[in-house]
């Protein structure tokens, strides 16, 4: 495991400049700068993704798959709760992991959060405060930017993100080549972590993204 701060997002301007570097990287050491590239993001990736699509890089990508993305939260008041607090400790302990109230993980999950490389229900200070100031700015700035072809994949048990907020977005969103997939029985981690929903998850990614390009 390589040294390193992990989930740590310094801003927004650097995970944008950092994904699109890896794009040329990959594009130039596979000569593949031809081949249609799709941007996916599950969650504040999505969240995430939505900015790449509304930035200077929008060109450069096909379509975008969002995965129950971070357009809204499910429980606003519980980040809120947490940003006052969150902003202080930002200034001292910008990494310090804080627990999130919530239901117990499911049986099949539990490798996941157990997973170094994953949080597991924690979030540290500094994520706080630049969750709250990108979703501002998503608000007010990025949605009405953001025009790229998209699939939007939700949860029905979603208990993490707001699918409601989502739904707006997709209706309102003027782009013409756009789907929505709901998974009824599915929740937020298992969108991208549940062996039963990603391979189907994987398939109507394939198949929309073939239709795109």
């Amino acid at each position: 495991m390589s040294e390193g701060r992990r989930h740590v997002y310094e801003n927004v301007d650097i995970c944008l400049a950092d994904q699109y570097a890896l794009t040329k990287a990959v594009n130039e050491q596979f000569d593949c700068e031809e081949v249609p590239t799709f941007l996916m993001g599950h969650s504040l990736g999505g969240l995430l993704t939505l900015e790449l699509a509304a930035s200077e890089y929008k060109d450069n990508y096909k379509g975008m798959t969002l995965l129950a993305p971070l357009i809204g939260l499910e429980d606003p008041v519980k980040i809120q709760k947490l940003l006052p607090f969150s902003k202080f400790l930002n200034l001292f302990l910008p990494t310090y992991q804080l627990v999130l109230p919530g239901a117990k993980p499911q049986a099949w999950s539990a490798n996941w959060s157990s997973d170094p490389l994953e949080q597991g229900g924690k979030i540290c200070p500094h994520n706080v405060v630049f969750s709250a100031s990108v979703m501002d700015k998503l608000q007010t700035q990025t949605l009405k930017k953001a025009d790229l072809p998209f699939l939007m994949v939700l949860a029905g048990k979603e208990d993490a993100v707001c699918n409601d907020t989502a739904r707006s977005f997709y209706e309102t969103s003027k782009q013409e080549k756009k789907e929505l997939i709901m998974y009824d029985s599915c929740c937020h981690r298992g969108v991208t972590s549940d062996r039963e929903y990603w391979p189907l998850i994987s398939k109507d990614t394939i198949r929309w993204m073939n239709m795109i390009a």
